[in-house]
């Protein structure tokens, strides 16, 4: 038996009965599941029992909670030892039954969890590419090369954790992973083995996440955790479980972790899954290898901010992406019908969705809202403003479908930078929402129109961030008033486009320079390339994504390679997520 955790398991019981709630359906979503993983608890324990000097000193480690077991296995691939008993209460399931590899003298339950790990040491090292988990060279005898995984028994609901051993530098620890005896502690799943697989994905990649950088964020090395046992086993998916903690608490901090909201910290695996989604599954390394260089820690969130703006060659910062994220999470559940092209999670159906129940909803018109003085009415909601990477959703319903511009005012607390976004649901079904980003010069607050026409319903999203502040619960207030005017012809509104368009370039025959122009509905990628009368590209004007809105591009009779070209005809094409347009065009010199 582990000594020490009942201590942990009563600190995270303690902290669920005296903790702030933030809403009435915790407490029925804990009924439902429970954090299976212990390695975030685990340096606070260690805070308690060991003092500065003491910290390097690996007996002491060991001995708080290295389990002495009798039988040791080592794995078909060489890169685990795996430590068990067969009597006690550190006894393994089914622990006399040995059919396997020809009656080795070892359990089959031992043998098949060997066949696992080594296949999630290959997975996770081999065709990702992470960094080999740091071993400590010792097991409960004191010898031995390989990863040092244990079965013992852990109290309470959890099924395992990754504890450090010994500090190679302030940055990097050695460990070894400690996993319950009785599988079937995990209450995610009814299958033992299926529950070893997901725990150990999880806990191995804690223990690759030690040997680069364990002063990062609990929140974060379990989010990214979650992520890599989903990404191992894609099938399970059992991370479903733990979502209403993100969408029923959007205000909620990215990298909050708190004992009053355990399984927070696993829900908020869909970060790291919208990264993976936008920018591929390789950015999640990006982010660990950047932690580590920007050295001891935390540094998570300068990291992050980093590899967005390296994997989407600076057209996202933190900050903007959030806000993107945001929108996504909005296009989940029965939303998620509404979404355009390119945006929302690739299992959008299957999320729960952000309930009509914890949004500020308003039904008629105007809406003045200015913080901190809110109507009394509505004082309940101020316990759900958003805290750093957080973010606030309001519903203005009752649209209608109507003919109306609506006139917007936004604006956030000063001292943290804000992104805002309009999404529009339309009347008909048929089609999809309409997605306006507002990114405020002065970093706070703007004035804008938005095209209510055909619309249902607006969602207006405030996301703060700041990539210094911790995840303290402190809200940040906002003001928001939305107006409407029947007069669409009103040119101070500046109305979006309604659909796709690509203009006749400008002038037209042309000496030196053409202008060509194209309206976008919504947010799009947009591609202009120019093509000779042989069908051959001449250069490309444009590949990027671009806002709703007018563009315009210029050519100047020249090929991709700054050559002039000749006089003739040319013909330039406009693709976009929303269309494609083809118009002719000649130059005369």
């Amino acid at each position: 038996m582990i000594k020490g955790v009942t201590i942990l398991v009563a600190l995270v019981c303690a902290g669920a009965a005296v903790g702030h709630d933030v809403s009435a359906q915790i407490d029925a979503e804990r009924e439902a599941a429970h954090p299976y993983c212990l390695t975030p608890l685990r340096p606070a324990f260690e805070q308690n029992l060991e003092t500065d000097s003491q910290r390097g000193d690996p007996q002491r480690l060991a001995a708080m909670s290295r389990p002495e077991l009798s039988y040791k296995y080592v794995s078909p691939g060489g890169y685990f030892a795996i430590h068990y008993a067969i009597n006690g209460p550190d006894s393994i399931q089914e622990a006399h039954i040995d059919t396997l590899a020809g009656g080795d003298g070892v359990p089959d339950f031992i043998n098949q969890v060997a066949v696992i790990a080594d296949s999630i040491w290959e997975f996770e090292v081999d065709s990702l590419g992470y960094r080999e988990a740091r071993c400590d060279g010792a097991d409960a005898t004191g010898d031995g090369p390989e990863y040092d995984i244990y079965f013992a028994d852990i109290l309470g609901w959890f099924a395992g954790y990754t504890d450090r051993s010994r500090y190679l530098d302030q940055q990097r620890v050695t460990s070894f992973i400690v996993m319950d005896s009785d599988a079937r502690t995990c209450n995610q799943t009814d299958n033992p083995l299926d529950a070893i697989r997901f725990v150990l994905a999880h806990e191995f990649f804690h223990a690759i996440q030690l040997g680069m950088d364990r002063s990062e964020p609990s929140a974060w090395m379990e989010m990214s955790a979650t992520w890599m046992e989903t990404t191992v086993y894609p099938n399970l998916c059992l991370y479903t479980q733990t979502l209403p903690y993100h969408f029923d608490h959007p205000w909620v901090s990215l990298h909050d972790f708190s004992t009053s909201r355990p399984l927070h910290c696993y829900s908020e695996v869909v970060f790291p899954i919208f990264l993976t989604e936008m920018w591929g599954r390789d950015i999640i390394q990006d982010i660990w290898i950047m932690c580590q260089v920007y050295g001891e820690g935390p540094h998570f969130l300068r990291a992050v901010d980093f590899a967005i703006s390296d994997r989407s060659d600076d057209e996202y910062d933190l900050a903007s992406a959030w806000l993107e994220f945001a929108i996504w999470n909005l296009f989940t559940g029965d939303r998620h019908a509404f979404a355009p092209d390119g945006i929302g999670f690739a299992s959008a159906a299957d999320y729960p969705g952000i309930p009509d129940s914890v949004l500020l909803t308003h039904t008629a018109f105007p809406i003045e809202m200015p913080w901190p003085n809110w109507p009394e009415s509505l004082s309940s909601y101020e316990d759900r403003l958003p805290w750093n990477l957080g973010a606030a959703y309001v519903k203005l319903d009752g649209l209608m479908g109507g003919d109306a511009m609506m006139q917007l005012e936004l604006a956030g607390d000063e001292g943290i930078e804000w992104r805002f976004a309009a999404v529009g649901l339309p009347d008909d079904p048929a089609d999809t929402a309409v997605i306006v980003r507002y990114d405020p010069e002065d970093g706070h607050s703007v004035s804008a129109a938005f095209d209510a026409r055909g619309l249902a319903s607006c969602y207006l999203i405030a996301t703060p961030v700041d990539r210094g502040l911790a995840a303290d619960e402190v809200g940040w207030g906002f003001s928001y008033a939305a107006d409407l005017a029947s007069d669409v012809n009103d040119a101070s509104y500046d109305a979006l486009p309604r659909q796709f368009a690509a203009t006749q370039n400008y002038p037209n025959p042309f000496n030196d320079r053409t202008v060509i122009e194209y309206d976008l509905p919504r947010r799009s990628h947009v591609r202009v390339d120019v093509f000779n009368v042989l069908g051959q590209r001449v250069c490309t004007l444009e590949d990027a994504i671009r806002s709703a809105g007018r563009h315009k591009v210029a050519w100047s009779g020249e090929s991709e390679d700054g050559q002039a070209v000749s006089s003739g005809v040319y013909f330039y094409r406009v693709a976009t997520d929303q269309g494609v347009t083809a118009r002719r065009m000649t130059l005369l010199k």
